[in-house]
């Protein structure tokens, strides 16, 4: 089996950016620390891809407990694909 790798797709990677300017702006490097955290949760999925339960078929979703951010991914043979970082108070209905 190849070794997997982590993708982050454009909207992951827009809720991100998003996150991080927010959270900059509300203190000088809290940004950061939410990547640095977001880093932390994601990439023990390299080891252990099923952490997660499964939310809608392939797709799962984890979270960031501290900043209350969630990230939908999807598991496959060579990556772990983040799909989508948003906010835990956002509507993840159609996630």
């Amino acid at each position: 089996m190849p070794t997997r790798h982590i993708l982050i797709t454009p909207a992951a990677q827009a809720g991100l950016t998003q996150a991080r300017d927010y959270l900059n702006e509300r203190r000088d490097g809290l940004g950061d620390e939410f990547i640095n955290d977001f880093l932390d949760v994601v990439n023990p999925l390299l080891s252990f891809p099923d952490l997660y339960p499964p939310v809608r078929g392939k797709i799962r979703r984890g979270i960031v407990n501290r900043f209350r951010y969630i990230f939908t991914y999807i598991v496959q043979d060579d990556a772990i694909v983040i799909a989508r970082v948003i906010h835990g108070r956002t509507n993840t209905e159609y996630y």
